[in-house]
């Protein structure tokens, strides 16, 4: 004849009301940490979008420093890294996209792209992303 003794039943009840707060734990983490990560991919785009604007705000005052050294904008951004007088120190990088590609505009409102050969001087650059090309 076998017997229960009630301990033995309190201990599956133990045993289960511990499962049952493990789970829960782990569900309200898994739901924090998604809420985290949702909330770092937001503020990764918007540091890439200030570098954006701060990239290209240091890239027009060293075409208008070049202006006004020469009188005449570069020809192509290059002259802002290379020469006499280096207004750059390295050519600029897009962070949101990681290209070095900028749409030119030349001084006559023509654009032109960057990475391919173009004429004219340049008077301003944008992005070639087209949701940051007011920046």
């Amino acid at each position: 004849m076998i017997l229960l003794s009630s301990t033995g039943c309190e201990y599956n009840n133990k045993r289960a009301m511990t499962l049952l707060e493990i789970s829960l734990t782990i569900a309200i983490g898994l739901i924090m940490m998604s809420t985290a990560a949702l909330y770092y991919g937001g503020a990764l785009q918007k540091s890439k979008e200030s570098a954006l604007k701060q990239t290209l705000n240091e890239t027009r005052k060293a075409i208008d420093a070049y202006y006004k050294h020469y009188g005449y904008y570069p020809d192509q951004l290059e002259d802002l890294v290379s020469g006499n007088y280096v207004y750059l120190r390295n050519y600029p990088l897009d962070p949101v996209s990681g290209q070095r590609s900028w749409l030119i505009i030349k001084e006559n409102g023509h654009t032109a792209i960057s990475t391919e050969t173009y004429t004219g001087p340049v008077y301003d650059i944008k992005s070639l992303l087209d949701d940051y090309y007011n920046y």
